[in-house]
């Protein structure tokens, strides 16, 4: 299994960002608008054994409401070699406090610590093959994007299940703040 913990977007601003994309958009494989989250931590593969202990202490995580708001846009691992296009992320306290609690959920069921720091974002397409001609002005376009905030009260241990049509995503386990 091929997991994940990330918050969902409200629907209105995945059709958004998913509607700032040029039609077509060359050289960049989009995310479908329903597949649009915020990963707050990538797990990885891992046996069903670590699996179940991770749903397990995800069922007992407390944690506030939070709020987040999409904010600008960009390219990993940078501009030169561009691989993802993503919407930036800011998030409040709580959300980065609940962050912090999924890695130490984490490394409590035995699952490496994460390598790379925290950058929250949405991708929003993959490049393969350099640099897409309309991608500079794209971002510079949309580079003080701000969207109105919204406030994040769910969290989902997610299945990332590769097919021949793409990436399907599989809730394993839902958390609710409170």
């Amino acid at each position: 299994m091929r997991l994940f913990f990330a918050f969902d977007l409200p629907r209105d601003q995945r059709e958004r960002l998913a509607a700032l994309l040029p039609d077509p958009a060359p050289g960049v494989r989009r995310v479908p608008p329903d597949r649009l989250h915020v990963t707050l931590r990538w797990v990885g593969n891992v046996p069903e054994t670590t699996r179940s202990a991770l749903v397990d202490r995800f069922s007992r995580l407390a944690w506030p409401t939070g709020a987040a708001r999409i904010s600008g846009v960009g390219t990993f691992p940078n501009p030169g070699r561009p691989r993802v296009l993503w919407a930036g992320i800011e998030a409040d306290a709580h959300v980065r406090d609940v962050r912090q609690g999924l890695e130490m959920l984490c490394r409590d069921a035995g699952v490496d610590p994460d390598p790379v720091p925290w950058r929250p974002h949405v991708t929003l397409g993959r490049m393969k093959g350099g640099r897409p001609e309309w991608l500079s002005g794209f971002v510079a376009e949309h580079e003080a994007l701000a969207m109105e905030p919204f406030g994040v009260g769910s969290i989902t241990l997610y299945d990332s299940i590769p097919g021949a049509t793409g990436v399907r995503y599989e809730p394993v386990a839902t958390c609710t703040a409170g």
